[in-house]
């Protein structure tokens, strides 16, 4: 007997994620493993699988379940992954390993709010230190620091340079800064170049553009852009917000923004799509009115006629 087709087995992994995640949310947990775990029969290696499963079982079999996360984490780097290692971890008992994934999650990802409370039991004792997505810095000292202490304040620097918040230009810098005394808080150097990281396409459609973006470490905010037509140097700028289409090969655990700009609204000539930091996206520079212009095949000349072979 054949094997079913592929888009089979994924659509049939598909319903049992579904079906796994409502039962996990009815409190149904038995109905919840069985389903969950079909769904990783089905597709191994599925990273959403994955984090669904490992999330199910991280009371049940906490070393199972810390395996998952690890794989996700090792792989794809996405924050949920890091942190259900880390409350692995910690459950395990072993802090200091819970604290070297907390510490992926603070430096290299926006501050997932909604895990403020797991952060702080795994790192109150250490202190530690984030980013929100709209530049505000979260700096929790260690337990029983004082201010007026022989350390004092914690001192911030963007870059090498002293701050006591961060500027509007922030998201074009490298890097945060948080010490107490000459210790760095967990979490601190704060990648903001790896947080705001921009992946992307673009291509030509019709006359306009199309296109996809988003933060992989940052997947909350609204991806900015700027339009550059290098002929006349004029600019425009544009946020990718449609989070309603599905664009393929964008990747595992992708949370894009879709962008179209139509030909009424762009300039004559090549244009550049680039975010913040003036990287272009993939496609990038184009011209989508040349590209909908049909090549003209020039009239083939009269050439000497040969005899037709028998």
């Amino acid at each position: 007997m054949d094997d079913p087709p592929a888009a089979d087995i994924e659509a049939q992994a598909r319903t049992a994620l579904v079906n796994g995640q409502a039962a996990l949310l009815a409190g149904d947990n038995d109905a919840a493993f069985r389903w969950l775990d079909r769904a990783h029969r089905l597709v191994p290696t599925d990273p959403n699988v994955m984090l669904a499963l490992a999330s199910a079982w991280i009371s049940q079999d906490t070393e199972w379940a810390a395996s998952l996360f690890a794989r996700v984490a090792e792989a794809h780097g996405v924050a949920q992954a890091w942190l259900g290692l880390a409350a692995c971890r910690l459950r395990q008992g072993d802090g200091a390993e819970a604290l070297r994934s907390l510490a992926r999650v603070l430096a290299e990802h926006a501050l997932p709010v909604e895990s403020i409370g797991l952060i702080d039991r795994i790192a109150a004792e250490t202190g530690w230190c984030g980013l929100h997505s709209d530049g505000r810095l979260e700096i929790h000292p260690p337990a029983g620091h004082s201010p007026a202490g022989r350390h004092g304040k914690p001192r911030v620097t963007l870059d090498g340079k002293p701050v006591s918040k961060l500027p509007r230009h922030w998201p074009l810098a490298s890097r945060v800064e948080v010490r107490v005394g000459d210790i760095h808080l967990l979490g601190s150097p704060i990648r903001i170049d790896v947080i705001r990281r921009l992946v992307g396409c673009v291509e030509a459609d019709d006359g306009g553009i199309t296109g996809w973006a988003w933060y992989p470490n940052d997947p909350a905010t609204d991806p900015a852009l700027t339009l550059r037509w290098p002929d006349t140097n004029r600019e425009r700028r544009i946020v990718a917000r449609d989070r309603g289409r599905h664009f393929p090969h964008t990747g595992p655990l992708a949370q894009v923004r879709g962008f179209a700009i139509p030909p009424a609204e762009l300039l004559a000539g090549p244009v550049h799509i680039l975010g913040l930091d003036d990287r272009p996206l993939l496609g990038s520079p184009l011209d989508p009115r040349a590209a909908e212009i049909p090549v003209q095949v020039p009239p083939s000349r009269p050439g000497p006629t040969r005899p037709t072979p028998a």
